[in-house]
Parts: structure tokens; sequence; C-alpha cells
């Protein structure tokens, strides 16, 4: 055996699989992309209905839990998973995964059974951390694991796709990208007709999801404008709202120039190197 090969006792016997529980897409897709840079699998609940449905046919290694989303919220499923662990004896760590103020939510948190919390946008390095914290299976047994597969890849192969992303954690960084102006795009034009007709209840929370997205691709003047946004729904001031939609839209459209004369550069650029 090589010295650089890892023992095959240094290995899960399985591939480690997490839940997602995520409603918004575009944290879905970072969160995915985050977890596959350490070799680790992941299913997705769009809601805490869907995600105590999946902790009842699966097990998890741990559960990443939004605590805002559609149907059933992150507290009501933690509750509810912690009930049925309750006659088993199991007990599978829940982190919370949150752009609200934790400082509000903390004790909520606990009540629930929540384990431990991760703030929104959520770094690499504070993933891997929290992992680290309350995985069964040592973090460093799994990146063997993903060392092991690249390893074993065919060799001549122009690119290994798993050895850039497990080195740059950029891989599906365009998809990402993409996705984030479609459904930017659409929610815009939903809260623009949100903000017409006063609906306090539909605006706040579009608002704070189009936040947390905009953290997630670090579009930073959208999200802080985001949270402008949400507090004048909250309070009403429609005003207000209709102003800092404006700029929004505006933030927006530069985000969305910027990353389209990227592209095309790149594909001039492929251009010119094939001439």
């Amino acid at each position: 055996m090589s010295a650089e090969e890892p023992p095959a006792s240094n290995l899960p016997a399985e591939p480690v699989v997490i839940l997602v529980a995520e409603d918004n897409l575009i944290n879905q897709k970072v969160m995915l992309l985050l977890l596959d840079t350490f070799g680790i699998s992941a299913d997705t609940a769009n809601n805490g209905q869907a995600a105590i449905e999946a902790f009842k046919t699966k097990s998890y290694e741990l559960i990443l839990m939004d605590l805002q989303m559609p149907v059933m919220d992150g507290f009501d499923a933690t509750k509810e998973i912690r009930k049925l662990e309750f006659n088993g004896g199991t007990h599978i760590p829940i982190i919370a995964c949150t752009a609200m103020d934790l400082a509000q939510a903390k004790e909520r948190c606990l009540t629930a059974g929540i384990d431990d919390f991760l703030s929104k946008p959520i770094s690499r390095q504070e993933l891997q951390m929290t992992l680290e914290r309350w995985m069964k299976i040592p973090l460093q047994k799994v990146l063997n694991r993903l060392r092991a597969e690249i390893k074993s890849a065919t060799d001549g192969t122009p690119i290994n796709r798993k050895r850039i992303k497990l080195l740059y954690d950029t891989d599906q960084i365009d998809d990402i990208l993409k996705l984030f102006l479609t459904v930017t795009e659409s929610s815009l034009h939903d809260l623009k007709s949100m903000i017409s007709d006063k609906d306090v209840q539909a605006t706040w929370p579009l608002a704070h999801e189009l936040k947390a997205a905009s953290y997630a691709v670090s579009a930073e003047e959208m999200s802080v404008l985001c949270q402008q946004l949400e507090q004048s729904a909250q309070r009403e001031d429609w005003a207000e709202a209709q102003k800092i939609y404006s700029s929004l839209n505006t933030a927006f459209e530069r985000v969305k120039e910027f990353l389209e004369s990227k592209t095309t550069s790149q594909v001039t650029e492929g251009a010119q190197e094939r001439v």
C-alpha cells in the first residue's frame, strides 16, 4: 500500500448522508455544494413536514434545519422528531440554519430540542467546525474517503472534477448564480404586487427569503436592502417599502449585468484561445 493511500480502516463503511431541511432553492444548492466538498451526500426537504417524513424513512447522520419554512417550521418539526425519538431512545443532532436573530431565537431553539446553530450566510469553515462537533463519523474519515475516490479516478482525463471541487469549492457556482438570477427575478415581480397590495403577511417573509438567498451568493447590497424591506413591511411603512424596493430592483440589475458581462467575457476569452 502506498504511504499516500488512507488505510481501509480509516474509511467509513458507507457514504455519509445528511438531511437538509430548507425551502429556499438557492440555499439548498449552496448547502449541497458545501457538503459535497466534504464528500457528504444530502437529501433535501422543502418544509418541516417533509423533513419529518424523511426522518421516518431513512437514517441520517444529522439534520440541518431551516427555522422559517412553509407548511411546518423548523421549531415544530424538531419537536415532532424528538417525540418520535423518545420511544426508540435515539438522538439525531439537529442544527438550526437561520438568518433570524439568534439572541431572540435561541430559547425557542433549545425548547424545541435543537442542538446547535449556524447563522446564514453559512461559511465553509463554520459548517466544517459544526460537522466535526456533531457527526458520529469523524469528518476526516469522510474526507479520506473522498480523497480515495479522487485517487482512483480514471488517469489521463484532462480535468478531474472531483479534485477541483475539493480544492476550490466552485464546481457548481455558475449553476447556483443562474438559479439565483431566475428565482430573484420572479421574487421581485411578486414583491412589487405584494407591496402595492400592502400585504404584510406575504411581503416580509418573501423579503426575508430573498435576503438569505442574496447572502448565499454574496450579493451584499441586495441582502442589506432586503433586510430593510423586511423591516419596513413589518412596520407597514409602505412609502418606505416602495423606495427600498426601487433600490433593490436597481441593485439586482447591477448584479445581473455584472454576471452577464462576466459570462460574455469568459466566452470571448475561450474563443480567442481556440484561434
